[in-house]
C-alpha cells in the first residue's frame, strides 16, 4: 500500500493549546473527508502499523512513538483536534497526502486542449502520454511571425514514416543492416500499410527487405509519393528467389492508372537479374515522376506502361537485363489490376514523356525502349551498356501517332561509350524523329562489336532530322538483318515520301559514314547535308582515306591542282541544273591558303582547280567536300 506524509502532524510536529502551552494529552481524530467515518493513519512510510484513532499526544504535545503521521494514497481526510477534555480546537477537511500525485490538481486554461478541469497532474500526464491520443493534446506553434497554433499530432502528420507502421524490432533491424545491405527482416506488409494510410510516405535510412509488391494498384491512385533519405542510404531490396513482374508498382489495368505519383531519393535493388523483376512499374501513369532513384540488379529497371507526361530524371540504372521500357498497350479485358497485357481503356500512348540526366550502364539488352508518342530523351549517359549485339541501346518503334501531334521522339545531348550492340539508335515504324547534339562513340575498345550508330527504316520513318552529332565509329561487326554494309547512319527503304534533314554532323573513323539504301525516288530538304569526305593527296595522287557513305568512287588528277571527283551515286539537281557543293582545301597544318574554283558539275562528278597564294595551280595537302541539298540515289 502506498502512503504519503500527512500535511497535518507530519513528522515530529508539536501541538499547542490556545494559550500556547504544549497540548499534553490532546487528541487528533481522523475521518474520511466530509464525514464522521474514522479513517486510518499510519506510524511510518511502510504503512504497516496504524496509529490509534484518535491519536493521543504525549506530555510534550507530540505524536507518541514515531512522532509521524502517514496517510493512504488517494484518500482525502478530515482532521479534528481536541483537548484532553474533548474541547474542540480546530477542524481541517479535504486534506490530501503530501506529494500524492492522485491529488496534484490544476485547472487548465481555457485555451488548453485538456480544458475544462480541474485535473490532477497524474490524470493529465496519463492523457498526454497516451500512445494513441497523447500527441493530439499537446500544442505546437512554429516560432515565426504569422505561424498558427497546431497540435503535435497535426505537425507529425506532415511527414508519415514507414517506421510508424513497423514494430521497434523491425525498425532496429532496418537500421542495423543498412551497411550490410542485407536484412532478413521482411517488412512488405508494414510498407503497404503506410502507403495505404498516407499519400506521402518517408523511408528513413536503412535497408528494407520485401518479398511482395509494394505500392498502390487500386482504382486511380492519385498523388502517391514514396521518398527516402538519398540513393545511398535508403534501399528497398528484394529477397533472394522472389520473382515478380514488379517491385514498386503504381497504377492498374483500368486504363486510367496512377496520377501525380512520385518515387524519389532511394535505391531499388532486385537482388539478381534472374529474379526478373521490374524495379518500378508505372501502369497507365500520368503526370508522374521518378527522380534521384538508383535501380540495379533487376530483370527490367523500369516498366513505364502507357504513360503520359511522366518522367525519369537524374536516375541511375545499372546491372539490369533491360533498362527503361516505355510502351503502349492494346485494349482488352484484364485478368486483374496488374495485368500488363491489355487495358480496359486506352487513354494514353507514352505521349510527352521523358528521360533526363539518367546514367545507364552494364545492361545486357536494350537500354531504353520507346514505343508510342512524343518522347524526349535528353542528357543521358550510356556507358558500356547493351552488351549484346542482338540488341540496340535505344529502340524507337510504333510512334506513328506522334505525327498527328506535330512532334515525335527527340534524342538529344546524350553521350555513349563502350558496349557491344547493334545500333546506338534503331528507329522503325515511326513517322518522324529528331536526333540532336549527341556524342556517339562506337567500337570503343577491344572485344566490342557494333554495327552502327543510327538506323532508320525509311519504309516507315518518314521525316528525319539529324543535326550536330559527333559520331566516332570503327563499326566492324558483321551486318545483320539483310543490311548491305556497316554505317554510322544507315537509312533503308522507300515506301513513303521521305524527307531528311541531316546537317552539321561530325562523323569520323568509319568505313561508311552514311549509307542510303534502296531510295528509288527520295526528296531531301534543300539544306546542307554536311556529309564530309576528306581527301588526302600523296605524291600528286588522290587517295580516299575518309569517306562519307562511300560517296567517292574515284579521284582523277588531271594536272597540277586539277582534280575530278566521281561519286558513287546520282545527284538530283536543284533548279536550273545546279549541283551545289563546297570544297575546302588544306595545307599540311590545316590552314586554308589555297583558292579553289569549281569548273564543272554533273549528276555524278565535280571538277575542282586549286591555286596557291600567287594564283598558280598547286596541289593542296588535302581537301574536304560538302555536298549541299539535292536528292541522293544509291547506285
Amino acid at each position: 500500500m502506498s502512503v504519503f506524509l500527512s500535511p497535518v502532524g507530519g513528522a515530529g510536529a508539536q501541538f499547542f493549546d490556545n494559550n500556547g502551552s504544549p497540548l499534553s494529552g490532546g487528541k487528533l481524530y481522523t475521518y474520511s473527508a466530509g464525514t464522521t467515518t474514522p479513517q486510518t493513519t499510519y506510524t511510518s512510510s511502510s504503512g504497516a502499523i496504524a496509529n490509534s484513532n484518535p491519536i493521543v499526544f504525549d506530555a510534550a504535545g507530540r505524536v507518541p512513538g514515531s512522532s509521524e503521521i502517514w496517510l493512504s494514497s488517494g484518500v482525502s481526510y478530515k482532521f479534528v483536534l481536541k483537548t484532553s477534555n474533548d474541547v474542540l480546537l480546530g477542524t481541517w477537511d479535504n486534506i490530501t497526502p503530501s506529494g500524492d500525485p492522485s491529488f496534484s490538481q490544476y485547472t487548465p486554461a481555457s485555451t488548453s486542449l485538456l480544458y475544462p478541469g480541474p485535473l490532477t497532474v497524474k490524470s493529465a500526464l496519463d492523457q498526454i502520454t497516451n500512445e494513441e491520443s497523447g500527441s493530439s493534446l499537446i500544442g505546437y506553434r512554429l516560432d515565426k511571425t504569422g505561424a498558427v497554433e497546431r497540435t503535435v499530432s497535426s505537425r507529425l502528420m506532415d511527414v508519415v514514416s514507414v517506421f510508424d507502421f513497423l514494430p521497434d524490432a523491425q525498425v532496429q533491424a532496418i537500421i542495423d543492416n543498412n551497411e550490410a545491405g542485407q536484412n532478413a527482416t521482411i517488412v512488405t506488409a508494414g510498407i503497404n500499410a503506410a502507403i495505404a494510410a498516407s499519400n506521402a510516405v518517408y523511408f528513413p535510412m536503412g535497408t528494407y527487405m520485401i518479398n511482395g509488391v509494394i505500392g498502390d494498384s487500386g482504382t486511380n491512385p492519385i498523388s502517391r509519393t514514396i521518398y527516402g533519405e538519398d540513393q545511398q542510404k535508403t534501399i528497398i531490396k528484394s529477397v533472394s528467389g522472389w520473382a515478380s513482374s514488379g517491385m514498386v508498382w503504381f497504377g492498374n489495368s483500368s486504363g486510367y492508372g496512377a496520377q501525380y505519383c512520385t518515387i524519389r531519393n532511394l535505391t531499388i535493388d532486385g537482388n539478381a537479374k534472374a529474379n526478373n523483376h521490374s524495379g518500378i512499374v508505372y501502369q497507365s501513369a500520368g503526370l508522374s515522376l521518378v527522380q534521384n532513384v538508383t535501380i540495379k540488379n533487376c530483370g527490367r529497371a523500369a516498366w513505364m506502361h502507357g504513360c503520359i507526361d511522366t518522367a525519369m530524371i537524374d536516375c541511375n540504372i545499372f546491372s539490369c537485363f533491360e533498362g527503361a521500357y516505355w510502351d503502349v498497350y492494346p485494349i482488352g479485358t484484364p485478368s486483374g489490376p496488374r495485368d500488363m497485357s491489355v487495358q480496359a481503356n486506352q487513354t494514353t500512348r507514352a505521349n510527352i514523356s521523358r528521360m533526363y540526366g539518367c546514367w545507364i550502364s552494364d545492361c545486357e539488352a536494350t537500354s531504353v525502349y520507346i514505343s508510342g508518342g512524343s518522347f524526349l530523351l535528353d542528357a543521358c549517359t550510356f556507358q558500356s551498356t547493351t552488351n549484346n549485339q542482338a540488341y540496340n541501346i535505344i529502340h524507337v518503334v510504333n510512334s506513328n501517332e506522334s505525327y498527328d501531334y506535330g512532334g515525335g521522339p527527340i534524342v538529344q545531348n546524350c553521350w555513349q561509350e563502350g558496349g557491344s550492340y547493334k545500333y546506338f539508335l534503331y528507329v522503325e515504324n515511326t513517322r518522324q524523329i529528331r536526333v540532336f547534339n549527341n556524342h556517339i562513340n562506337g567500337d570503343f575498345g577491344a572485344g566490342t562489336t557494333v554495327e552502327g550508330a543510327i538506323f532508320l527504316d525509311a519504309a516507315s520513318v518518314r521525316n528525319v532530322s539529324i543535326k550536330n552529332n559527333s559520331i566516332r565509329g570503327n563499326y566492324s561487326a558483321t551486318p545483320t538483318g539483310g543490311r548491305l554494309a556497316n554505317a554510322a547512319i544507315y537509312v533503308t527503304g522507300s515506301d513513303y515520301t521521305y524527307t531528311a534533314d541531316i546537317e552539321n554532323n561530325y562523323i569520323t573513323t568509319n568505313t561508311v559514314n552514311v549509307y542510303w539504301a534502296d531510295l528509288a525516288s527520295p526528296t531531301v530538304d534543300r539544306k546542307m547535308l554536311a556529309l564530309f569526305g576528306s581527301i588526302s593527296i600523296s605524291a600528286g595522287v588522290g587517295t580516299v582515306t575518309f569517306q562519307s557513305m562511300k560517296f567517292i568512287l574515284s579521284i582523277a588528277k588531271n594536272g597540277t591542282g586539277d582534280f575530278t571527283v566521281t561519286y558513287t551515286f546520282n545527284r538530283q539537281s536543284l533548279a536550273s541544273g545546279f549541283y551545289p557543293v563546297t570544297v575546302t582545301p588544306h595545307t599540311i597544318g590545316g590552314a586554308v591558303t589555297y583558292s579553289v574554283s569549281h569548273l564543272a558539275s554533273s549528276t555524278q562528278a565535280d571538277r575542282f582547280i586549286f591555286n596557291d597564294d600567287s594564283g598558280s595551280p598547286a596541289d593542296p595537302a588535302g581537301f574536304t567536300i560538302q555536298l549541299l541539298g539535292g536528292g541522293w540515289v544509291q547506285i
